[in-house]
């Protein structure tokens, strides 16, 4: 195609006549300024079916005062712009009396968005802002609070206790400290079945002068299970079945994963039965979760929707924000009750003395008949390799220390001057026993 060409574009634009109490205006962009290209001579006719009051023509740069010929005629309005520069553009603006024409629509206004105008600053604004934040600030978030306060006593100041609370047993006690049951726990309650001598520990050896790598659980016949405890008599059940006396605990990581969530579950109903919980931990804690993970959500998503779509973007990042301490504070959820927070006392006090014993003062105290007993509570608050090694050193010493008939080793020795192989054996047990219940917590410190 050569020569000289003439193009007829066709097509209607709603909202191009502006309609303002005194006057109506069309304002067009006859050339638009993205050209990247000089051009020579534009020349536009703009006809109306009303008299013209005002013509007028524009070129240059966008916002540019310089002006190009305009002319008007009957019923019609004439222009003529150029020579255009790349980058430049020529607009012309025609002016009618008010009326002309009455079936104009009104003009078609989007508004650009920006942060500025997102979160918009105006008394609605902000006193929504503060409303939301005292809504979900006071209400959602001292609720959750609320519920994960703890009752009564507060953390204790240093006292120290020789002994654990009264009626309280080693997987308990750790139980309330943390908040929750772990394998660790479970395996404690091992030890104190062993201790109760329900049960006998065996280290085993598969080969002759090789290190102990296994332990061997022994019913002991009779086993008052009777004085068991519910989750107590499942995790025996689970270790020892009917017609079963022994068995390895490496074999235990076979099968033993799922046995061990659903003791850890009746021990955390044990506490909140006991009156130690508001409720149930795990199970008031997942259902805090899931509550204030909704909100947290739904708050995210309605701030997004009005910072995106409104000018009230404060009001929803107040929503998002507000939710955010109940996020923290639901994982202190249950709190413990007076109960609790007395019990939970007393396992610190009791847990500084197991953490910061001496030989020379168990023998002040006379402890020396402690050990055992107080072993599944070292397991369970971590620091088993410490109270073992107290009695290590007593038995070093020559004092005299109770035999521990509930633990032998690979030549049928119980414990009496060799508490340090107790110590080893004790500590490769623990971990072997968390192995199993699915754990990865160190046992000792």
């Amino acid at each position: 195609m050569t020569g000289e060409q003439t193009y007829l574009i066709d097509y209607d634009v709603a909202g191009a006549v502006t309609t303002l109490p005194d006057r109506q205006e069309v304002r067009w962009d006859i050339v638009g300024s993205e050209w990247d290209v000089p051009i020579g001579t534009v020349t536009s006719r703009v006809e109306v079916d009303a008299p013209i009051t005002r013509a007028a023509c524009f070129q240059g740069p966008p916002g540019s005062t310089r002006t190009c010929p305009a002319s008007t005629q009957a019923g019609a309005a004439v222009f003529e712009a150029g020579p255009l520069a790349p980058g430049t553009g020529a607009t012309v603006e025609v002016v009618l009396p008010a009326g002309a024409l009455p079936y104009a629509r009104p003009p078609v206004l989007v508004e650009r968005w920006s942060l500025r105008t997102a979160l918009e600053v105006t008394p609605a604004t902000v006193g929504g802002m503060f409303a939301v934040l005292l809504l979900l600030g006071g209400g959602v978030t001292g609720m959750v609070w609320r519920r994960g306060r703890d009752d009564g006593a507060r953390q204790g100041n240093g006292e120290v206790a020789p002994a654990p609370p009264d009626g309280v047993r080693p997987g308990e006690l750790g139980t309330v400290l943390l908040g929750r049951a772990t394998p660790l726990h479970i395996t404690a309650t091992i030890v104190d079945l062993a201790v109760r001598e329900f049960l006998r520990i065996e280290e085993v050896r598969p080969d002759i002068g090789g290190p102990s790598t296994d332990w061997r659980l022994v019913r002991l016949t009779p086993a008052p299970v009777d004085q068991l405890r519910e989750y107590e008599r499942v995790l025996y059940e689970h270790l020892l079945p009917e017609g079963q006396d022994t068995v390895l605990l490496s074999s235990l990581k076979q099968h033993f994963l799922l046995q061990f969530q659903q003791v850890k579950a009746l021990l955390e109903q044990d506490v909140a039965d006991r009156g130690w919980f508001r409720g149930n931990p795990s199970e008031s804690r997942l259902r805090c979760r899931a509550g204030v993970s909704v909100g947290v959500i739904a708050a995210g998503i309605l701030a997004m929707m009005l910072v995106v779509t409104t000018h009230a973007g404060l009001v929803g990042l107040a929503a998002f924000a507000g939710m955010l301490p109940s996020a923290v504070l639901m994982w202190r959820v249950p709190g413990r009750t007076a109960a609790g927070s007395a019990v939970r006392a007393g396992g610190q006090a009791f847990g500084r003395y197991l953490a910061t014993v001496e030989a020379d003062r168990l023998v002040v105290d006379g402890g020396e008949a402690r050990f055992g007993p107080y072993l599944p509570y070292a397991v369970a608050l971590g620091y088993q390799q410490r109270w073992t090694w107290a009695f290590a050193q007593l038995a070093e010493a020559g004092r005299a220390v109770p035999d521990q008939n509930w633990y032998t080793t690979t030549d049928n020795r119980t414990f009496g001057r060799h508490y340090g192989e107790l110590d080893r054996g004790m500590s490769i047990f623990t971990t072997t026993a968390l192995m199993a219940g699915g754990g990865n917590r160190r046992p000792g410190r």
